[in-house]
């Protein structure tokens, strides 16, 4: 009986890369490129894009108002088809923090050593019955899992310092007992059994003085530079062995602070404080001299600290200069060569003292800071002296408690660094006054991670080590990174004020909108006044502040025994804040009855019924919108989520205050990653938990909350993995977890859509944008392939040749910035990437028209779509699940209508007839026939210099019949 053939139609399927690619439905796809599904079910080429903007480097993409705002990773821009304008720092730093150790004891001088050999070891002395004891704590790097915890390295040791050698870390520290420079080894393989203490020098003086680093990485040799019993500088080393090299004296001083540093070319850089001075000297690796002691700065004050960098021929020289107030102490800067030629002494930052040793990167010098007020006490991450991340806001260990000994601040890989510092958050109270007892916090700075923008009130708000914002201006710190504190506040005089007056200060700031900011204000102040002639006020200037325009500091009192404070300073001549110097003062000298009618301060401390004062929002780890309020995860804290006041039209910013608009979420649940609004409600993603919060949240004083007191949990056994994957479709939130995409309907039910794309579930997403007037959402990857979604269809499609590290909609369009910092955008009815055509290609599944193992006959096939343009086909037939093909076919277009005898692949031999895209019609007629599977790969190609769309494609049309039986199988197979 002869076979009969039989016309198979098939629609193209939907790409699916989840299930056996042999157990398709017909018509299924293993690949799909450069597709999208406007007039489905044909599938159409993608737009191509187009570059109008070429930057360093691209991080973050994002629309405000009219403008393109680019981030960098270091610097912010407006972008235009014309060109760019630069807009001030925003580096891409996000802060994550963890604790070391908590106790009943007090710590202080905290270090770290990170191995690359994967443990990390952090060092501290901790005060235990009135005497300081030097400990350390091991953990696993990778994990942050403790392996040793507050170790005892010496009952009498101080100033402990971990550092990396050969497979260990040594902890160098002074024995007070004896005055020696001992250390311990603690093993990379067995960090568990550390050696017992050993001398590096006998002869160290009776309060210590050293430092210590890295010659040569971790075959070279730790030095340690001490100030010697003998009035000398002396120097002794360790190798990666073990050996203890005895000390050498470089030459006779006796300092209070000393410092040493490698350079690129491993000379060893020295410079210490003594007798009023400031020196330096340079030495080579074999303790040789190069540059004999010269001065950096003469007479600069007493200098607390000191750290350098040298990344080229050059060091970079920073000193703590203390002060009478602890927040009036200041870094200055200094630079040097190695012929010891300093230029470029002058102040870096005020107001904070030295937290860190110093460390490069993004080509700037980045250091830990510290400020310590009695309210404020906090951690600044500075880069080039400006102001980019904060730890501890309010609970930081403060100035450092020993001289000459700042905490390292090492590489745990590309772009993050470690970091070590006091967390204060046990309080006591002896006496009527209050003391914090400070612990041990890990901190990791990493410049790889993302930031997140959102735009409210005439700003654009950004995440990171400190929250920035864009007024379209330029780039500063939101609110205040401090407030005033303290302020001083006096009658003087002969006159009429009599009675109780208290005051009050505030900084004060206009952005580009008209939008006032004011600081929470400084602590009330009272005098009292018995015919007094005027009050004199002193409160501390801002100098910590990017912000390009004035700053003005801001005075408000009472009158006479009421609790109004009334602004007193003068509108048309503000007290203008000037960062170069410490301290603002002016005087009132204007009547009780002539002040009631000035601005009152709507933060009045004295009256519980006034706002929330505002507070500058700790680093976050993310940042969004829900309703009318920001919403923020802070990074030192992912377990509780923050929120802003509402926002209030007409000149009023955004205020944040994390000690009152917070929430926590259950510890169970795993950190937050992210948040997105979704109709009446704020969903709230841990990597694996999903809740919700609905309400309008407090009034501005904080009364009448309505949030609840927990988020609700979401049934479902995922949650966000990935902050960009997140993006809200009329379907609801689309996002990316740790099994796949998922989407969460506007019902708040969980359905798993990324089955069809499982294969790249191990690829991030950089970025999630709903494109205007399609059904399409575009997923950029981190592998450089863009996935379309048609959320109508459910179908996706693979993207090749857009690559992009983050995306906006811009002017309507989808732009995206590739992480070489091109900024491109899509061109609708142009076909090209930059002049490169864009392709399509697809390949289906496997087709058993006789089921698996089946036995078939296929005599041709007509693949069936649009022409559009000249172009090529490559057509490539598989049999038997076997992918090298056993026919490829091509057909350029130019001869779409010829038919030459013996083509395998035939054309219509008439017109294709009227209408702007013609219909497109090839025939393939099978070299091999029978089989058992079949798989068909079409791939475009077009010939230059123009390129154009191309075609669609339709459908794939099979002749074919089934064999009866099972197909063939060689004897070799065959049992």
């Amino acid at each position: 009986m002869a076979l009969l053939p039989q016309i198979l139609p098939l629609q193209f399927g939907k790409l699916d890369t989840k299930t056996d690619s042999r157990f398709l439905v017909p018509g299924g796809l293993v690949a799909l490129r450069n597709i999208r599904y406007d007039s489905f079910p044909k599938l159409l080429k993608r737009w191509g894009t187009a570059t109008f903007y070429a930057a360093a480097a691209g991080r973050m993409l994002a629309h405000f108002k009219n403008q393109l705002f680019l981030g960098t990773g270091a610097e912010a821009y407006s972008i235009a088809a014309t060109g760019s304008l630069d807009k001030g720092m925003l580096e891409a730093v996000t802060l994550l923090a963890q604790p070391v150790v908590r106790n009943a004891y007090y710590q202080q001088s905290p270090d770290v050593a990170v191995h690359p050999n994967g443990i990390t070891v952090y060092t501290y002395e901790s005060n235990e019955a009135g005497s300081l004891v030097s400990r350390y704590s091991v953990f696993d790097t990778a994990t942050q899992q403790p392996i040793a915890v507050n170790v005892l390295i010496s009952a009498t040791g101080v100033r402990p310092k971990p550092l990396c050698i050969g497979n260990w870390v040594a902890i160098v520290y002074v024995d007070t007992s004896t005055s020696h420079v001992r250390y311990l080894a603690i093993p990379v393989a067995s960090p568990t059994s550390p050696t017992s203490p050993a001398d590096l020098a006998t002869d160290s003086q009776a309060s210590p003085v050293f430092d210590a680093t890295v010659i040569g990485g971790l075959q070279g040799l730790v030095y340690v530079a001490y100030a010697n019993a003998g009035g000398s500088i002396a120097v002794c080393g360790l190798s990666a062995g073990l050996a203890v090299a005895p000390p050498t004296v470089l030459f006779n001083a006796v300092p209070t602070v000393l410092s040493i540093w490698q350079d690129a070319a491993l000379n060893l850089w020295l410079c210490y404080y003594a007798s009023g001075n400031l020196t330096a000297a340079v030495f080579t690796s074999a303790l040789s001299q190069i540059t004999a002691p010269f001065t950096v700065a003469a007479a600069p004050g007493t200098v607390r600290n000191i750290t350098g960098i040298a990344p080229g021929a050059v060091s970079t020289i920073y000193y703590e200069v203390s002060a009478a107030a602890t927040y009036n102490n200041f870094i200055r800067t200094a630079t040097s060569t190695l012929a010891g030629t300093v230029t470029g002494v002058a102040d870096l930052v005020r107001s904070v003292g030295l937290a860190s040793k110093a460390f490069y990167y993004l080509g700037r010098v980045h250091v830990l800071a510290a400020f310590q007020t009695t309210l404020q006490p906090t951690y600044f991450l500075l880069s080039n002296g400006k102001v980019v991340g904060k730890l501890a806001p309010g609970n930081g260990g403060g100035l450092t408690q020993r001289l000459s000994l700042l905490p390292e601040t090492p590489s745990v890989s590309t772009g993050v660094y470690a970091l070590a510092y006091l967390y204060a958050d046990q309080l006591t109270s002896v006496a009527g006054n209050v003391f914090s007892q400070a612990g041990v916090n890990a901190a990791t700075v990493d410049f790889t991670q993302n930031t997140y923008s959102t735009e409210l009130s005439d700003n654009l708000h950004v995440s990171g080590g400190i929250v920035s914002m864009y007024d379209g201006a330029a780039v500063c710190e939101h609110g205040f990174n401090v407030y005033p504190e303290p302020l001083t506040f006096t009658a003087s005089g002969s006159g009429s004020f009599t009675g109780s007056y208290q005051a009050c200060a505030v900084y004060e700031w206009m952005d580009n909108y008209g939008n006032i900011h004011q600081s929470s204000p400084s602590p009330v102040v009272t005098a009292t006044a018995s015919s007094a002639a005027q009050f004199n006020f002193s409160v501390p200037m801002l100098r910590l502040t990017s912000k390009v325009t004035k700053v003005s500091v801001v005075f408000y009192r009472t009158i006479a025994n009421q609790p109004v404070f009334y602004r007193v300073s003068s509108i048309s001549t503000p007290t203008l804040n000037d960062p170069t110097t410490d301290t603002a003062s002016t005087t009132d000298i204007t009547a009780d009855t002539s002040i009631t009618g000035n601005a009152q301060l709507v933060f009045n401390p004295d009256n519980s019924a006034a706002e929330v004062p505002p507070l500058a929002a700790p680093a976050l780890s993310f940042i969004t919108r829900y309703r009318t309020r920001l919403v923020g995860i802070p990074s030192e804290n992912p377990y509780q989520w923050i929120y802003s006041k509402a926002m209030v039209p007409g000149g009023v910013p955004m205020e944040w205050n994390d000690q009152q608009f917070y929430q926590a979420i259950p510890q169970g649940s795993g950190p937050l990653t992210c948040a997105m609004e979704m109709d009446e409600k704020l969903i709230l993603f841990t990597a694996t938990r999903i809740m919700m919060v609905a309400g309008d949240g407090p009034a501005p004083n904080g009364a009448n909350g309505d949030y609840g007191t927990a988020p609700q949990h979401i049934p479902a056994d995922v949650g966000c993995a990935n902050p960009r994957s997140l993006v809200l479709t009329p379907m609801g939130i689309i996002f990316q977890s740790q099994k796949g995409f998922y989407l969460l309907d506007r019902g708040v039910s969980l359905h798993y859509i990324g089955g069809d794309v499982e294969k790249y579930n191990g690829q991030n997403v950089t970025s999630a944008q709903l494109l205007p007037n399609t059904r399409r959402v575009l997923f950029t990857m981190s592998s450089g392939l863009t996935l379309a979604f048609d959320y109508i269809f459910e179908r996706w499609s693979e993207w090749t040749g857009v690559y992009g590290a983050d995306a906006t909609i811009f002017n309507g369009l989808w732009t995206f910035v590739t992480p070489s910092g091109q900024v491109k955008q899509e061109t609708p009815g142009i076909f090209v990437d930059d002049g490169v055509p864009v392709l399509i290609g697809l390949t289906t599944g496997w087709a058993s028209f006789a089921g698996v193992s089946g036995y078939q006959r296929v005599w041709r096939l007509i693949i069936r779509g649009d022409y559009r343009s000249p172009h090529i086909l490559q057509i490539s037939i598989a049999v038997d699940d076997r992918p090298s093909p056993v026919q490829v076919e091509t057909v350029n277009t130019a001869n779409l209508f010829a038919n030459t005898p013996g083509d395998t692949l035939l054309g219509d031999t008439e017109s294709p007839g009227d209408g702007a895209f013609p219909p497109e019609e090839w025939q393939v007629k099978l070299l091999q026939q029978k089989c058992s599977s079949l798989q068909v790969s079409i791939q475009e190609s077009q010939l230059g210099p123009s390129y154009g769309e191309g075609l669609s494609l339709s459908a794939i049309s099979f002749l074919a019949g089934v064999i009866g039986g099972l197909h063939r199988v060689p004897a070799s197979r065959s049992v």
